[in-house]
Formats: structure tokens, C-alpha cells, sequence
């Protein structure tokens, strides 16, 4: 199992399309070794649409929705990031 702190690639990327790009790759590897990921949320302050199109997107694309359901999960989220991201899967899936 993997953690990935997101805050830090958000931090390390001030062009959101990178920092989705390296979470999308972190993800995708993880995935297609079997593996679990948990997404650290602390201390992010917001989920743009870019960001979520180029990792969460590319990965529903790639693998389904599903497989985020059963390899991803989130600690220290808040009910607002959490609604966002049912949002924006919900919307994305459909």
C-alpha cells in the first residue's frame, strides 16, 4: 500500500496539469501492480477541474470507476473535499 501526500505534489507543481500528471502516474503504477493507494488530503485547499481531469479522470478512463472504488482511499479528508470528489466522479462516470 501506498500514501501519497497530496498536498506535497500540489506544493512541488504550480502548474496543475504537472502535479495531475505525477498523481495520475503514482496512481496508475500503483494500480497496475495490485497495490491500494490512500491519498492523504491534509492541508489541500482546493480540487480544481484540471487537476481532476488529468488524474482521476485519465485513471476512470483507463480502468474504470470501479478500481478507484476498490484501490483508492482517502484520510484527512474534509466533508467538503470528499463532496467535491463525489461530484466530480459522479458527473465524470456518467
Amino acid at each position: 500500500m501506498a500514501t501519497i501526500f497530496l498536498n506535497d505534489i500540489l506544493k512541488q507543481n504550480s502548474d496543475l496539469t504537472i502535479a495531475g500528471t505525477m498523481f495520475y502516474d503514482i496512481i496508475k503504477k500503483e494500480i497496475s501492480n495490485g497495490q491500494k493507494v490512500v491519498v492523504d488530503m491534509e492541508s489541500v485547499t482546493s480540487l480544481p477541474s484540471i487537476f481532476l481531469n488529468v488524474s482521476f479522470g485519465k485513471i476512470i478512463d483507463e480502468f474504470g470507476l470501479n478500481t478507484i472504488r476498490q484501490h483508492i482511499s482517502f484520510i484527512k479528508i474534509t466533508k467538503i473535499q470528499a463532496e467535491r470528489l463525489q461530484k466530480y466522479l459522479g458527473a465524470y462516470s456518467a
